[in-house]
């Protein structure tokens, strides 16, 4: 398999030209709302996506998004999830210090990553709070 570590960071529009032409799996670890927005913008379009996963974390909190961009449906779905940085949970810096969940989480997507590679099925959704071991998923 062929790999794009393109890492950016700061994700601005005039990014488009530097993202590879094809990318099958596309992996978002962005800290704010307005990057996954702008990224969320870059990808739409693109129809060799196909899967796009949108990570995210708050503290012991973390919500993963796994679908194909290319779909109608998912595309209405996904930008209902995006909102602005001034509603997002903002959690203490020490809080979002601790390791563990990022290991849980890096775990989630890598998993996501194998399904879709094997053609299983995986939710859409995925929320899981590390305090109550309350798990959600779509």
């Amino acid at each position: 398999p062929t790999t794009y570590p393109n890492k950016f960071a700061s994700i601005q529009p005039e990014d488009k030209p530097n993202f590879p032409e094809y990318t099958p799996i596309m992996i978002s670890a962005v800290d704010s709302m307005h990057a996954r927005k702008v990224l969320w913008e870059l990808i739409k379009p693109r129809y060799d996506i196909e899967l796009y996963i949108d990570a995210r974390m708050s503290a012991e909190k973390m919500r993963i998004y796994a679908f194909n961009p290319a779909l109608e449906e998912n595309q209405k779905f996904y930008k209902e999830q995006l909102y602005s940085d001034d509603e997002a949970n903002p959690e203490e810096c020490t809080a979002k210090a601790i390791a563990y969940n990022t290991f849980i989480i890096g775990g989630i997507v890598t998993s996501l990553v194998k399904k879709h590679v094997m053609q299983e099925t995986y939710p859409r959704e995925f929320i899981f709070n590390l305090e109550s071991y309350g798990l959600y998923k779509a």
